[in-house]
């Protein structure tokens, strides 16, 4: 039996101060010319948010986010990370049957002080 993970947000974009909400989404498929396991055991299932912006520098002044570190660079784009989420556990020591899906809701609201 295969293990798939979907995560989708709510919206394909996000301003500050938005809350972010994405549905993660794991079922449990069979593999084709295996052998039909009973069930599965999810020791644990976590999630880490990350997310990071590239910029133009011939777009926009230099002074824009000066001192946030950079994760990539090229000949004219930045990569700056934005948010670096902990990790969150969302379930532990879980039974999958075969063919059973599960739904975990994860919600992130990044404050002021950690911007």
């Amino acid at each position: 039996m295969a293990l798939r993970m979907r995560v989708t947000p709510d919206r394909a974009s996000y301003r500050p101060g938005d809350v972010l909400a994405a549905v993660v989404e794991v079922v449990t498929e069979p593999v084709s010319g295996a052998v039909q396991a009973a069930a599965t055991h999810l020791e644990a299932l976590q999630i880490e948010l990350c997310a990071s912006e590239r910029v133009d520098l011939n777009w926009v002044t230099g002074k824009y986010r000066a001192g946030s570190s950079i994760t990539d660079k090229d000949n004219r784009r930045v990569a700056r990370p934005l948010l670096t989420m902990k990790p969150v556990r969302l379930c532990e020591h879980s039974t999958l049957l075969p063919g059973s899906r599960r739904l975990y809701l994860v919600r992130y609201h990044k404050t002021k002080q950690q911007l």
